[in-house]
C-alpha cells in the first residue's frame, strides 16, 4: 500500500465525510470510474458487497491443478504463467474444462495463424489477473466475505450530485497524483494511466 493510496483514501473520507476504514475491498478499484462508482454508493448509504479474493484464488488454483496434464507435485506461484501451468497439449481442451470448472465463461483464447497452441489472453495471464478478471466481468462467480448492506448515508450526503461527486473524485486524483483533469477519465487505470504508487 503505497503513500499515493493512503493520501486518497484519507483525502475521500475527508471530502465526503465516508468512512473507508472497514472496506475491505479497496484494492479493487482499479480505475478512477470504479473509485467514483464506490464513493457514489458510500453516498447512498450502500456497502458493497466484499468479495473473498483468497477463496476465489484457491478455487481457481485447484481448478488449474486437476487439469489433464497439470504435474501433481510441482509447486507454483500465483504471479506465474497461466501459459506455463497450462499444458499446451490441447489448451482448447484444458481451457473449456477450467472454465466448468469454475462454473463461469472465460475469454476466448488467442488464435494466431502463425502458433499452433493458442493463447492464453493478456488480461488473463497469470493466476491473480484472472482472479481479477472474474471479479470484474463475473462478480457472482466470487464467494464472498460479506454481502452488500444498506445503512444510513453519512451527513451531507444529500448535497452531492452524482457529477459532484465525479469532479470532486478527479480533483483528488489530480490533486495527489499531479496529473491534468483530461487524463483523468473514468477508464484511467490508476497505477498504469495515473501513476498512482
Amino acid at each position: 500500500m503505497g503513500i499515493d493510496y493512503l493520501d486518497i483514501r484519507f483525502r475521500l473520507q475527508k471530502c465526503f465525510g465516508i468512512n473507508t476504514c472497514n472496506d475491505e475491498n479497496w484494492f479493487l478499484f482499479h480505475t478512477a470510474g470504479m473509485l467514483h462508482d464506490f464513493v457514489w454508493q458510500k453516498l447512498q448509504g450502500k456497502q458493497p458487497a466484499c468479495p473473498d479474493t483468497h477463496a476465489l484464488g484457491r478455487k481457481v488454483q485447484q481448478a488449474i491443478k486437476g487439469l489433464k496434464g497439470f504435474g501433481r507435485h510441482r509447486s507454483w506461484l500465483p504471479a506465474w504463467s497461466l501459459e506455463k501451468l497450462i499444458p499446451a497439449d490441447n489448451r482448447r481442451e484444458h481451457w473449456q474444462q477450467l472454465s466448468q470448472a469454475l462454473e463461469c465463461p472465460l475469454p476466448p483464447l488467442i488464435e494466431e495463424p502463425e502458433v499452433a497452441t493458442p493463447r492464453v489472453p493478456a488480461e488473463c495471464r497469470t493466476l491473480t489477473d484472472l482472479v481479477f478478471w472474474i471479479l470484474k466481468h463475473h462478480p457472482e462467480s466470487a464467494p464472498l466475505l460479506r454481502e452488500e448492506r444498506i445503512e444510513p448515508p453519512p451527513p451531507g450526503a444529500e448535497s452531492w450530485t452524482e457529477e459532484e461527486v465525479w469532479q470532486a473524485v478527479r480533483s483528488i486524483l489530480c490533486d495527489v497524483l499531479a496529473v491534468k483533469p483530461e487524463e483523468v477519465t473514468r477508464e484511467a487505470h490508476l497505477v498504469n494511466d495515473l501513476g498512482m504508487q
